[in-house]
């Protein structure tokens, strides 16, 4: 049968115009082909050629193809990044845990003991030990939580900046005791506050360390 009979002889019987589009093999090229009544017995077509458009349509699908298969690849490697990072976070943690245990034992039972006999100087120096070794365990939870920011979602939550940055600042002050650190008003946010008190630390840890 020549090509195209059936839409040739549909656009006869209906009387409404069709387009379509084909692939003529012996020229190797695509067309776009529009059928429309022509007399009473007739038909008019116009061929378009559209072959550009179709490769430069399939050289989208396939860039579209590349490209999500390079994202896939990509998850892949982030989330084994990620799982690595939480082995070595926990790894650090555990190996990290038992000296600080040990030094925050001993201290705090030096301070008991030679309460007495320490100068206030010593005193202070002993406590700040103490001190320490709290806040150096606190930093070791902040590793595991960071760890799994890439898996957790934030939880945001009223926060009074002001209040949190506050209480911020004292912990690190007592480290540098010459120091005056201002806190300025700040406002009441929707915000994560372990993330947040997270920025506050190295933001004021920085401003400390540089001063």
């Amino acid at each position: 049968a020549p090509p195209y009979i059936e839409q040739f002889g549909h656009v006869l019987n209906s009387g409404s115009p069709i387009r379509f589009d084909t692939y003529f093999e012996p020229l190797d090229k695509h067309f776009s082909i529009s059928v429309a009544p022509w007399g009473a017995d007739g038909f008019a077509t116009i061929f378009t050629d559209v072959s550009e458009r179709k490769r430069a349509e399939a050289e989208v699908l396939r860039l579209n193809a590349e490209l999500e298969r390079r994202v896939a690849e990509r998850t892949a490697q982030l989330e084994i990044s990620n799982r690595d990072l939480e082995s070595f976070s926990y790894t650090v943690s555990h190996d990290l845990r038992a000296p600080l245990r040990a030094i925050h034992g001993f201290a705090s039972l030096l301070a008991q003991a030679e309460a007495e006999r320490l100068p206030p100087d010593s005193r202070e120096l002993l406590d700040r030990v103490v001190a320490n070794t709290r806040r150096m365990s606190q930093l070791i939870d902040d590793i595991l939580e960071y760890s799994r920011v890439g898996r957790a979602r934030l939880a945001p939550a009223p926060t009074d900046l002001r209040r949190l940055a506050t209480e911020v600042a004292d912990e690190l002050r007592s480290a540098y005791p010459t120091v005056e650190l201002v806190i300025h008003p700040l406002p009441r946010l929707e915000v994560d506050p372990t993330m947040m008190r997270q920025v506050f630390a190295n933001l004021i840890g920085n401003a400390l360390k540089f001063t």
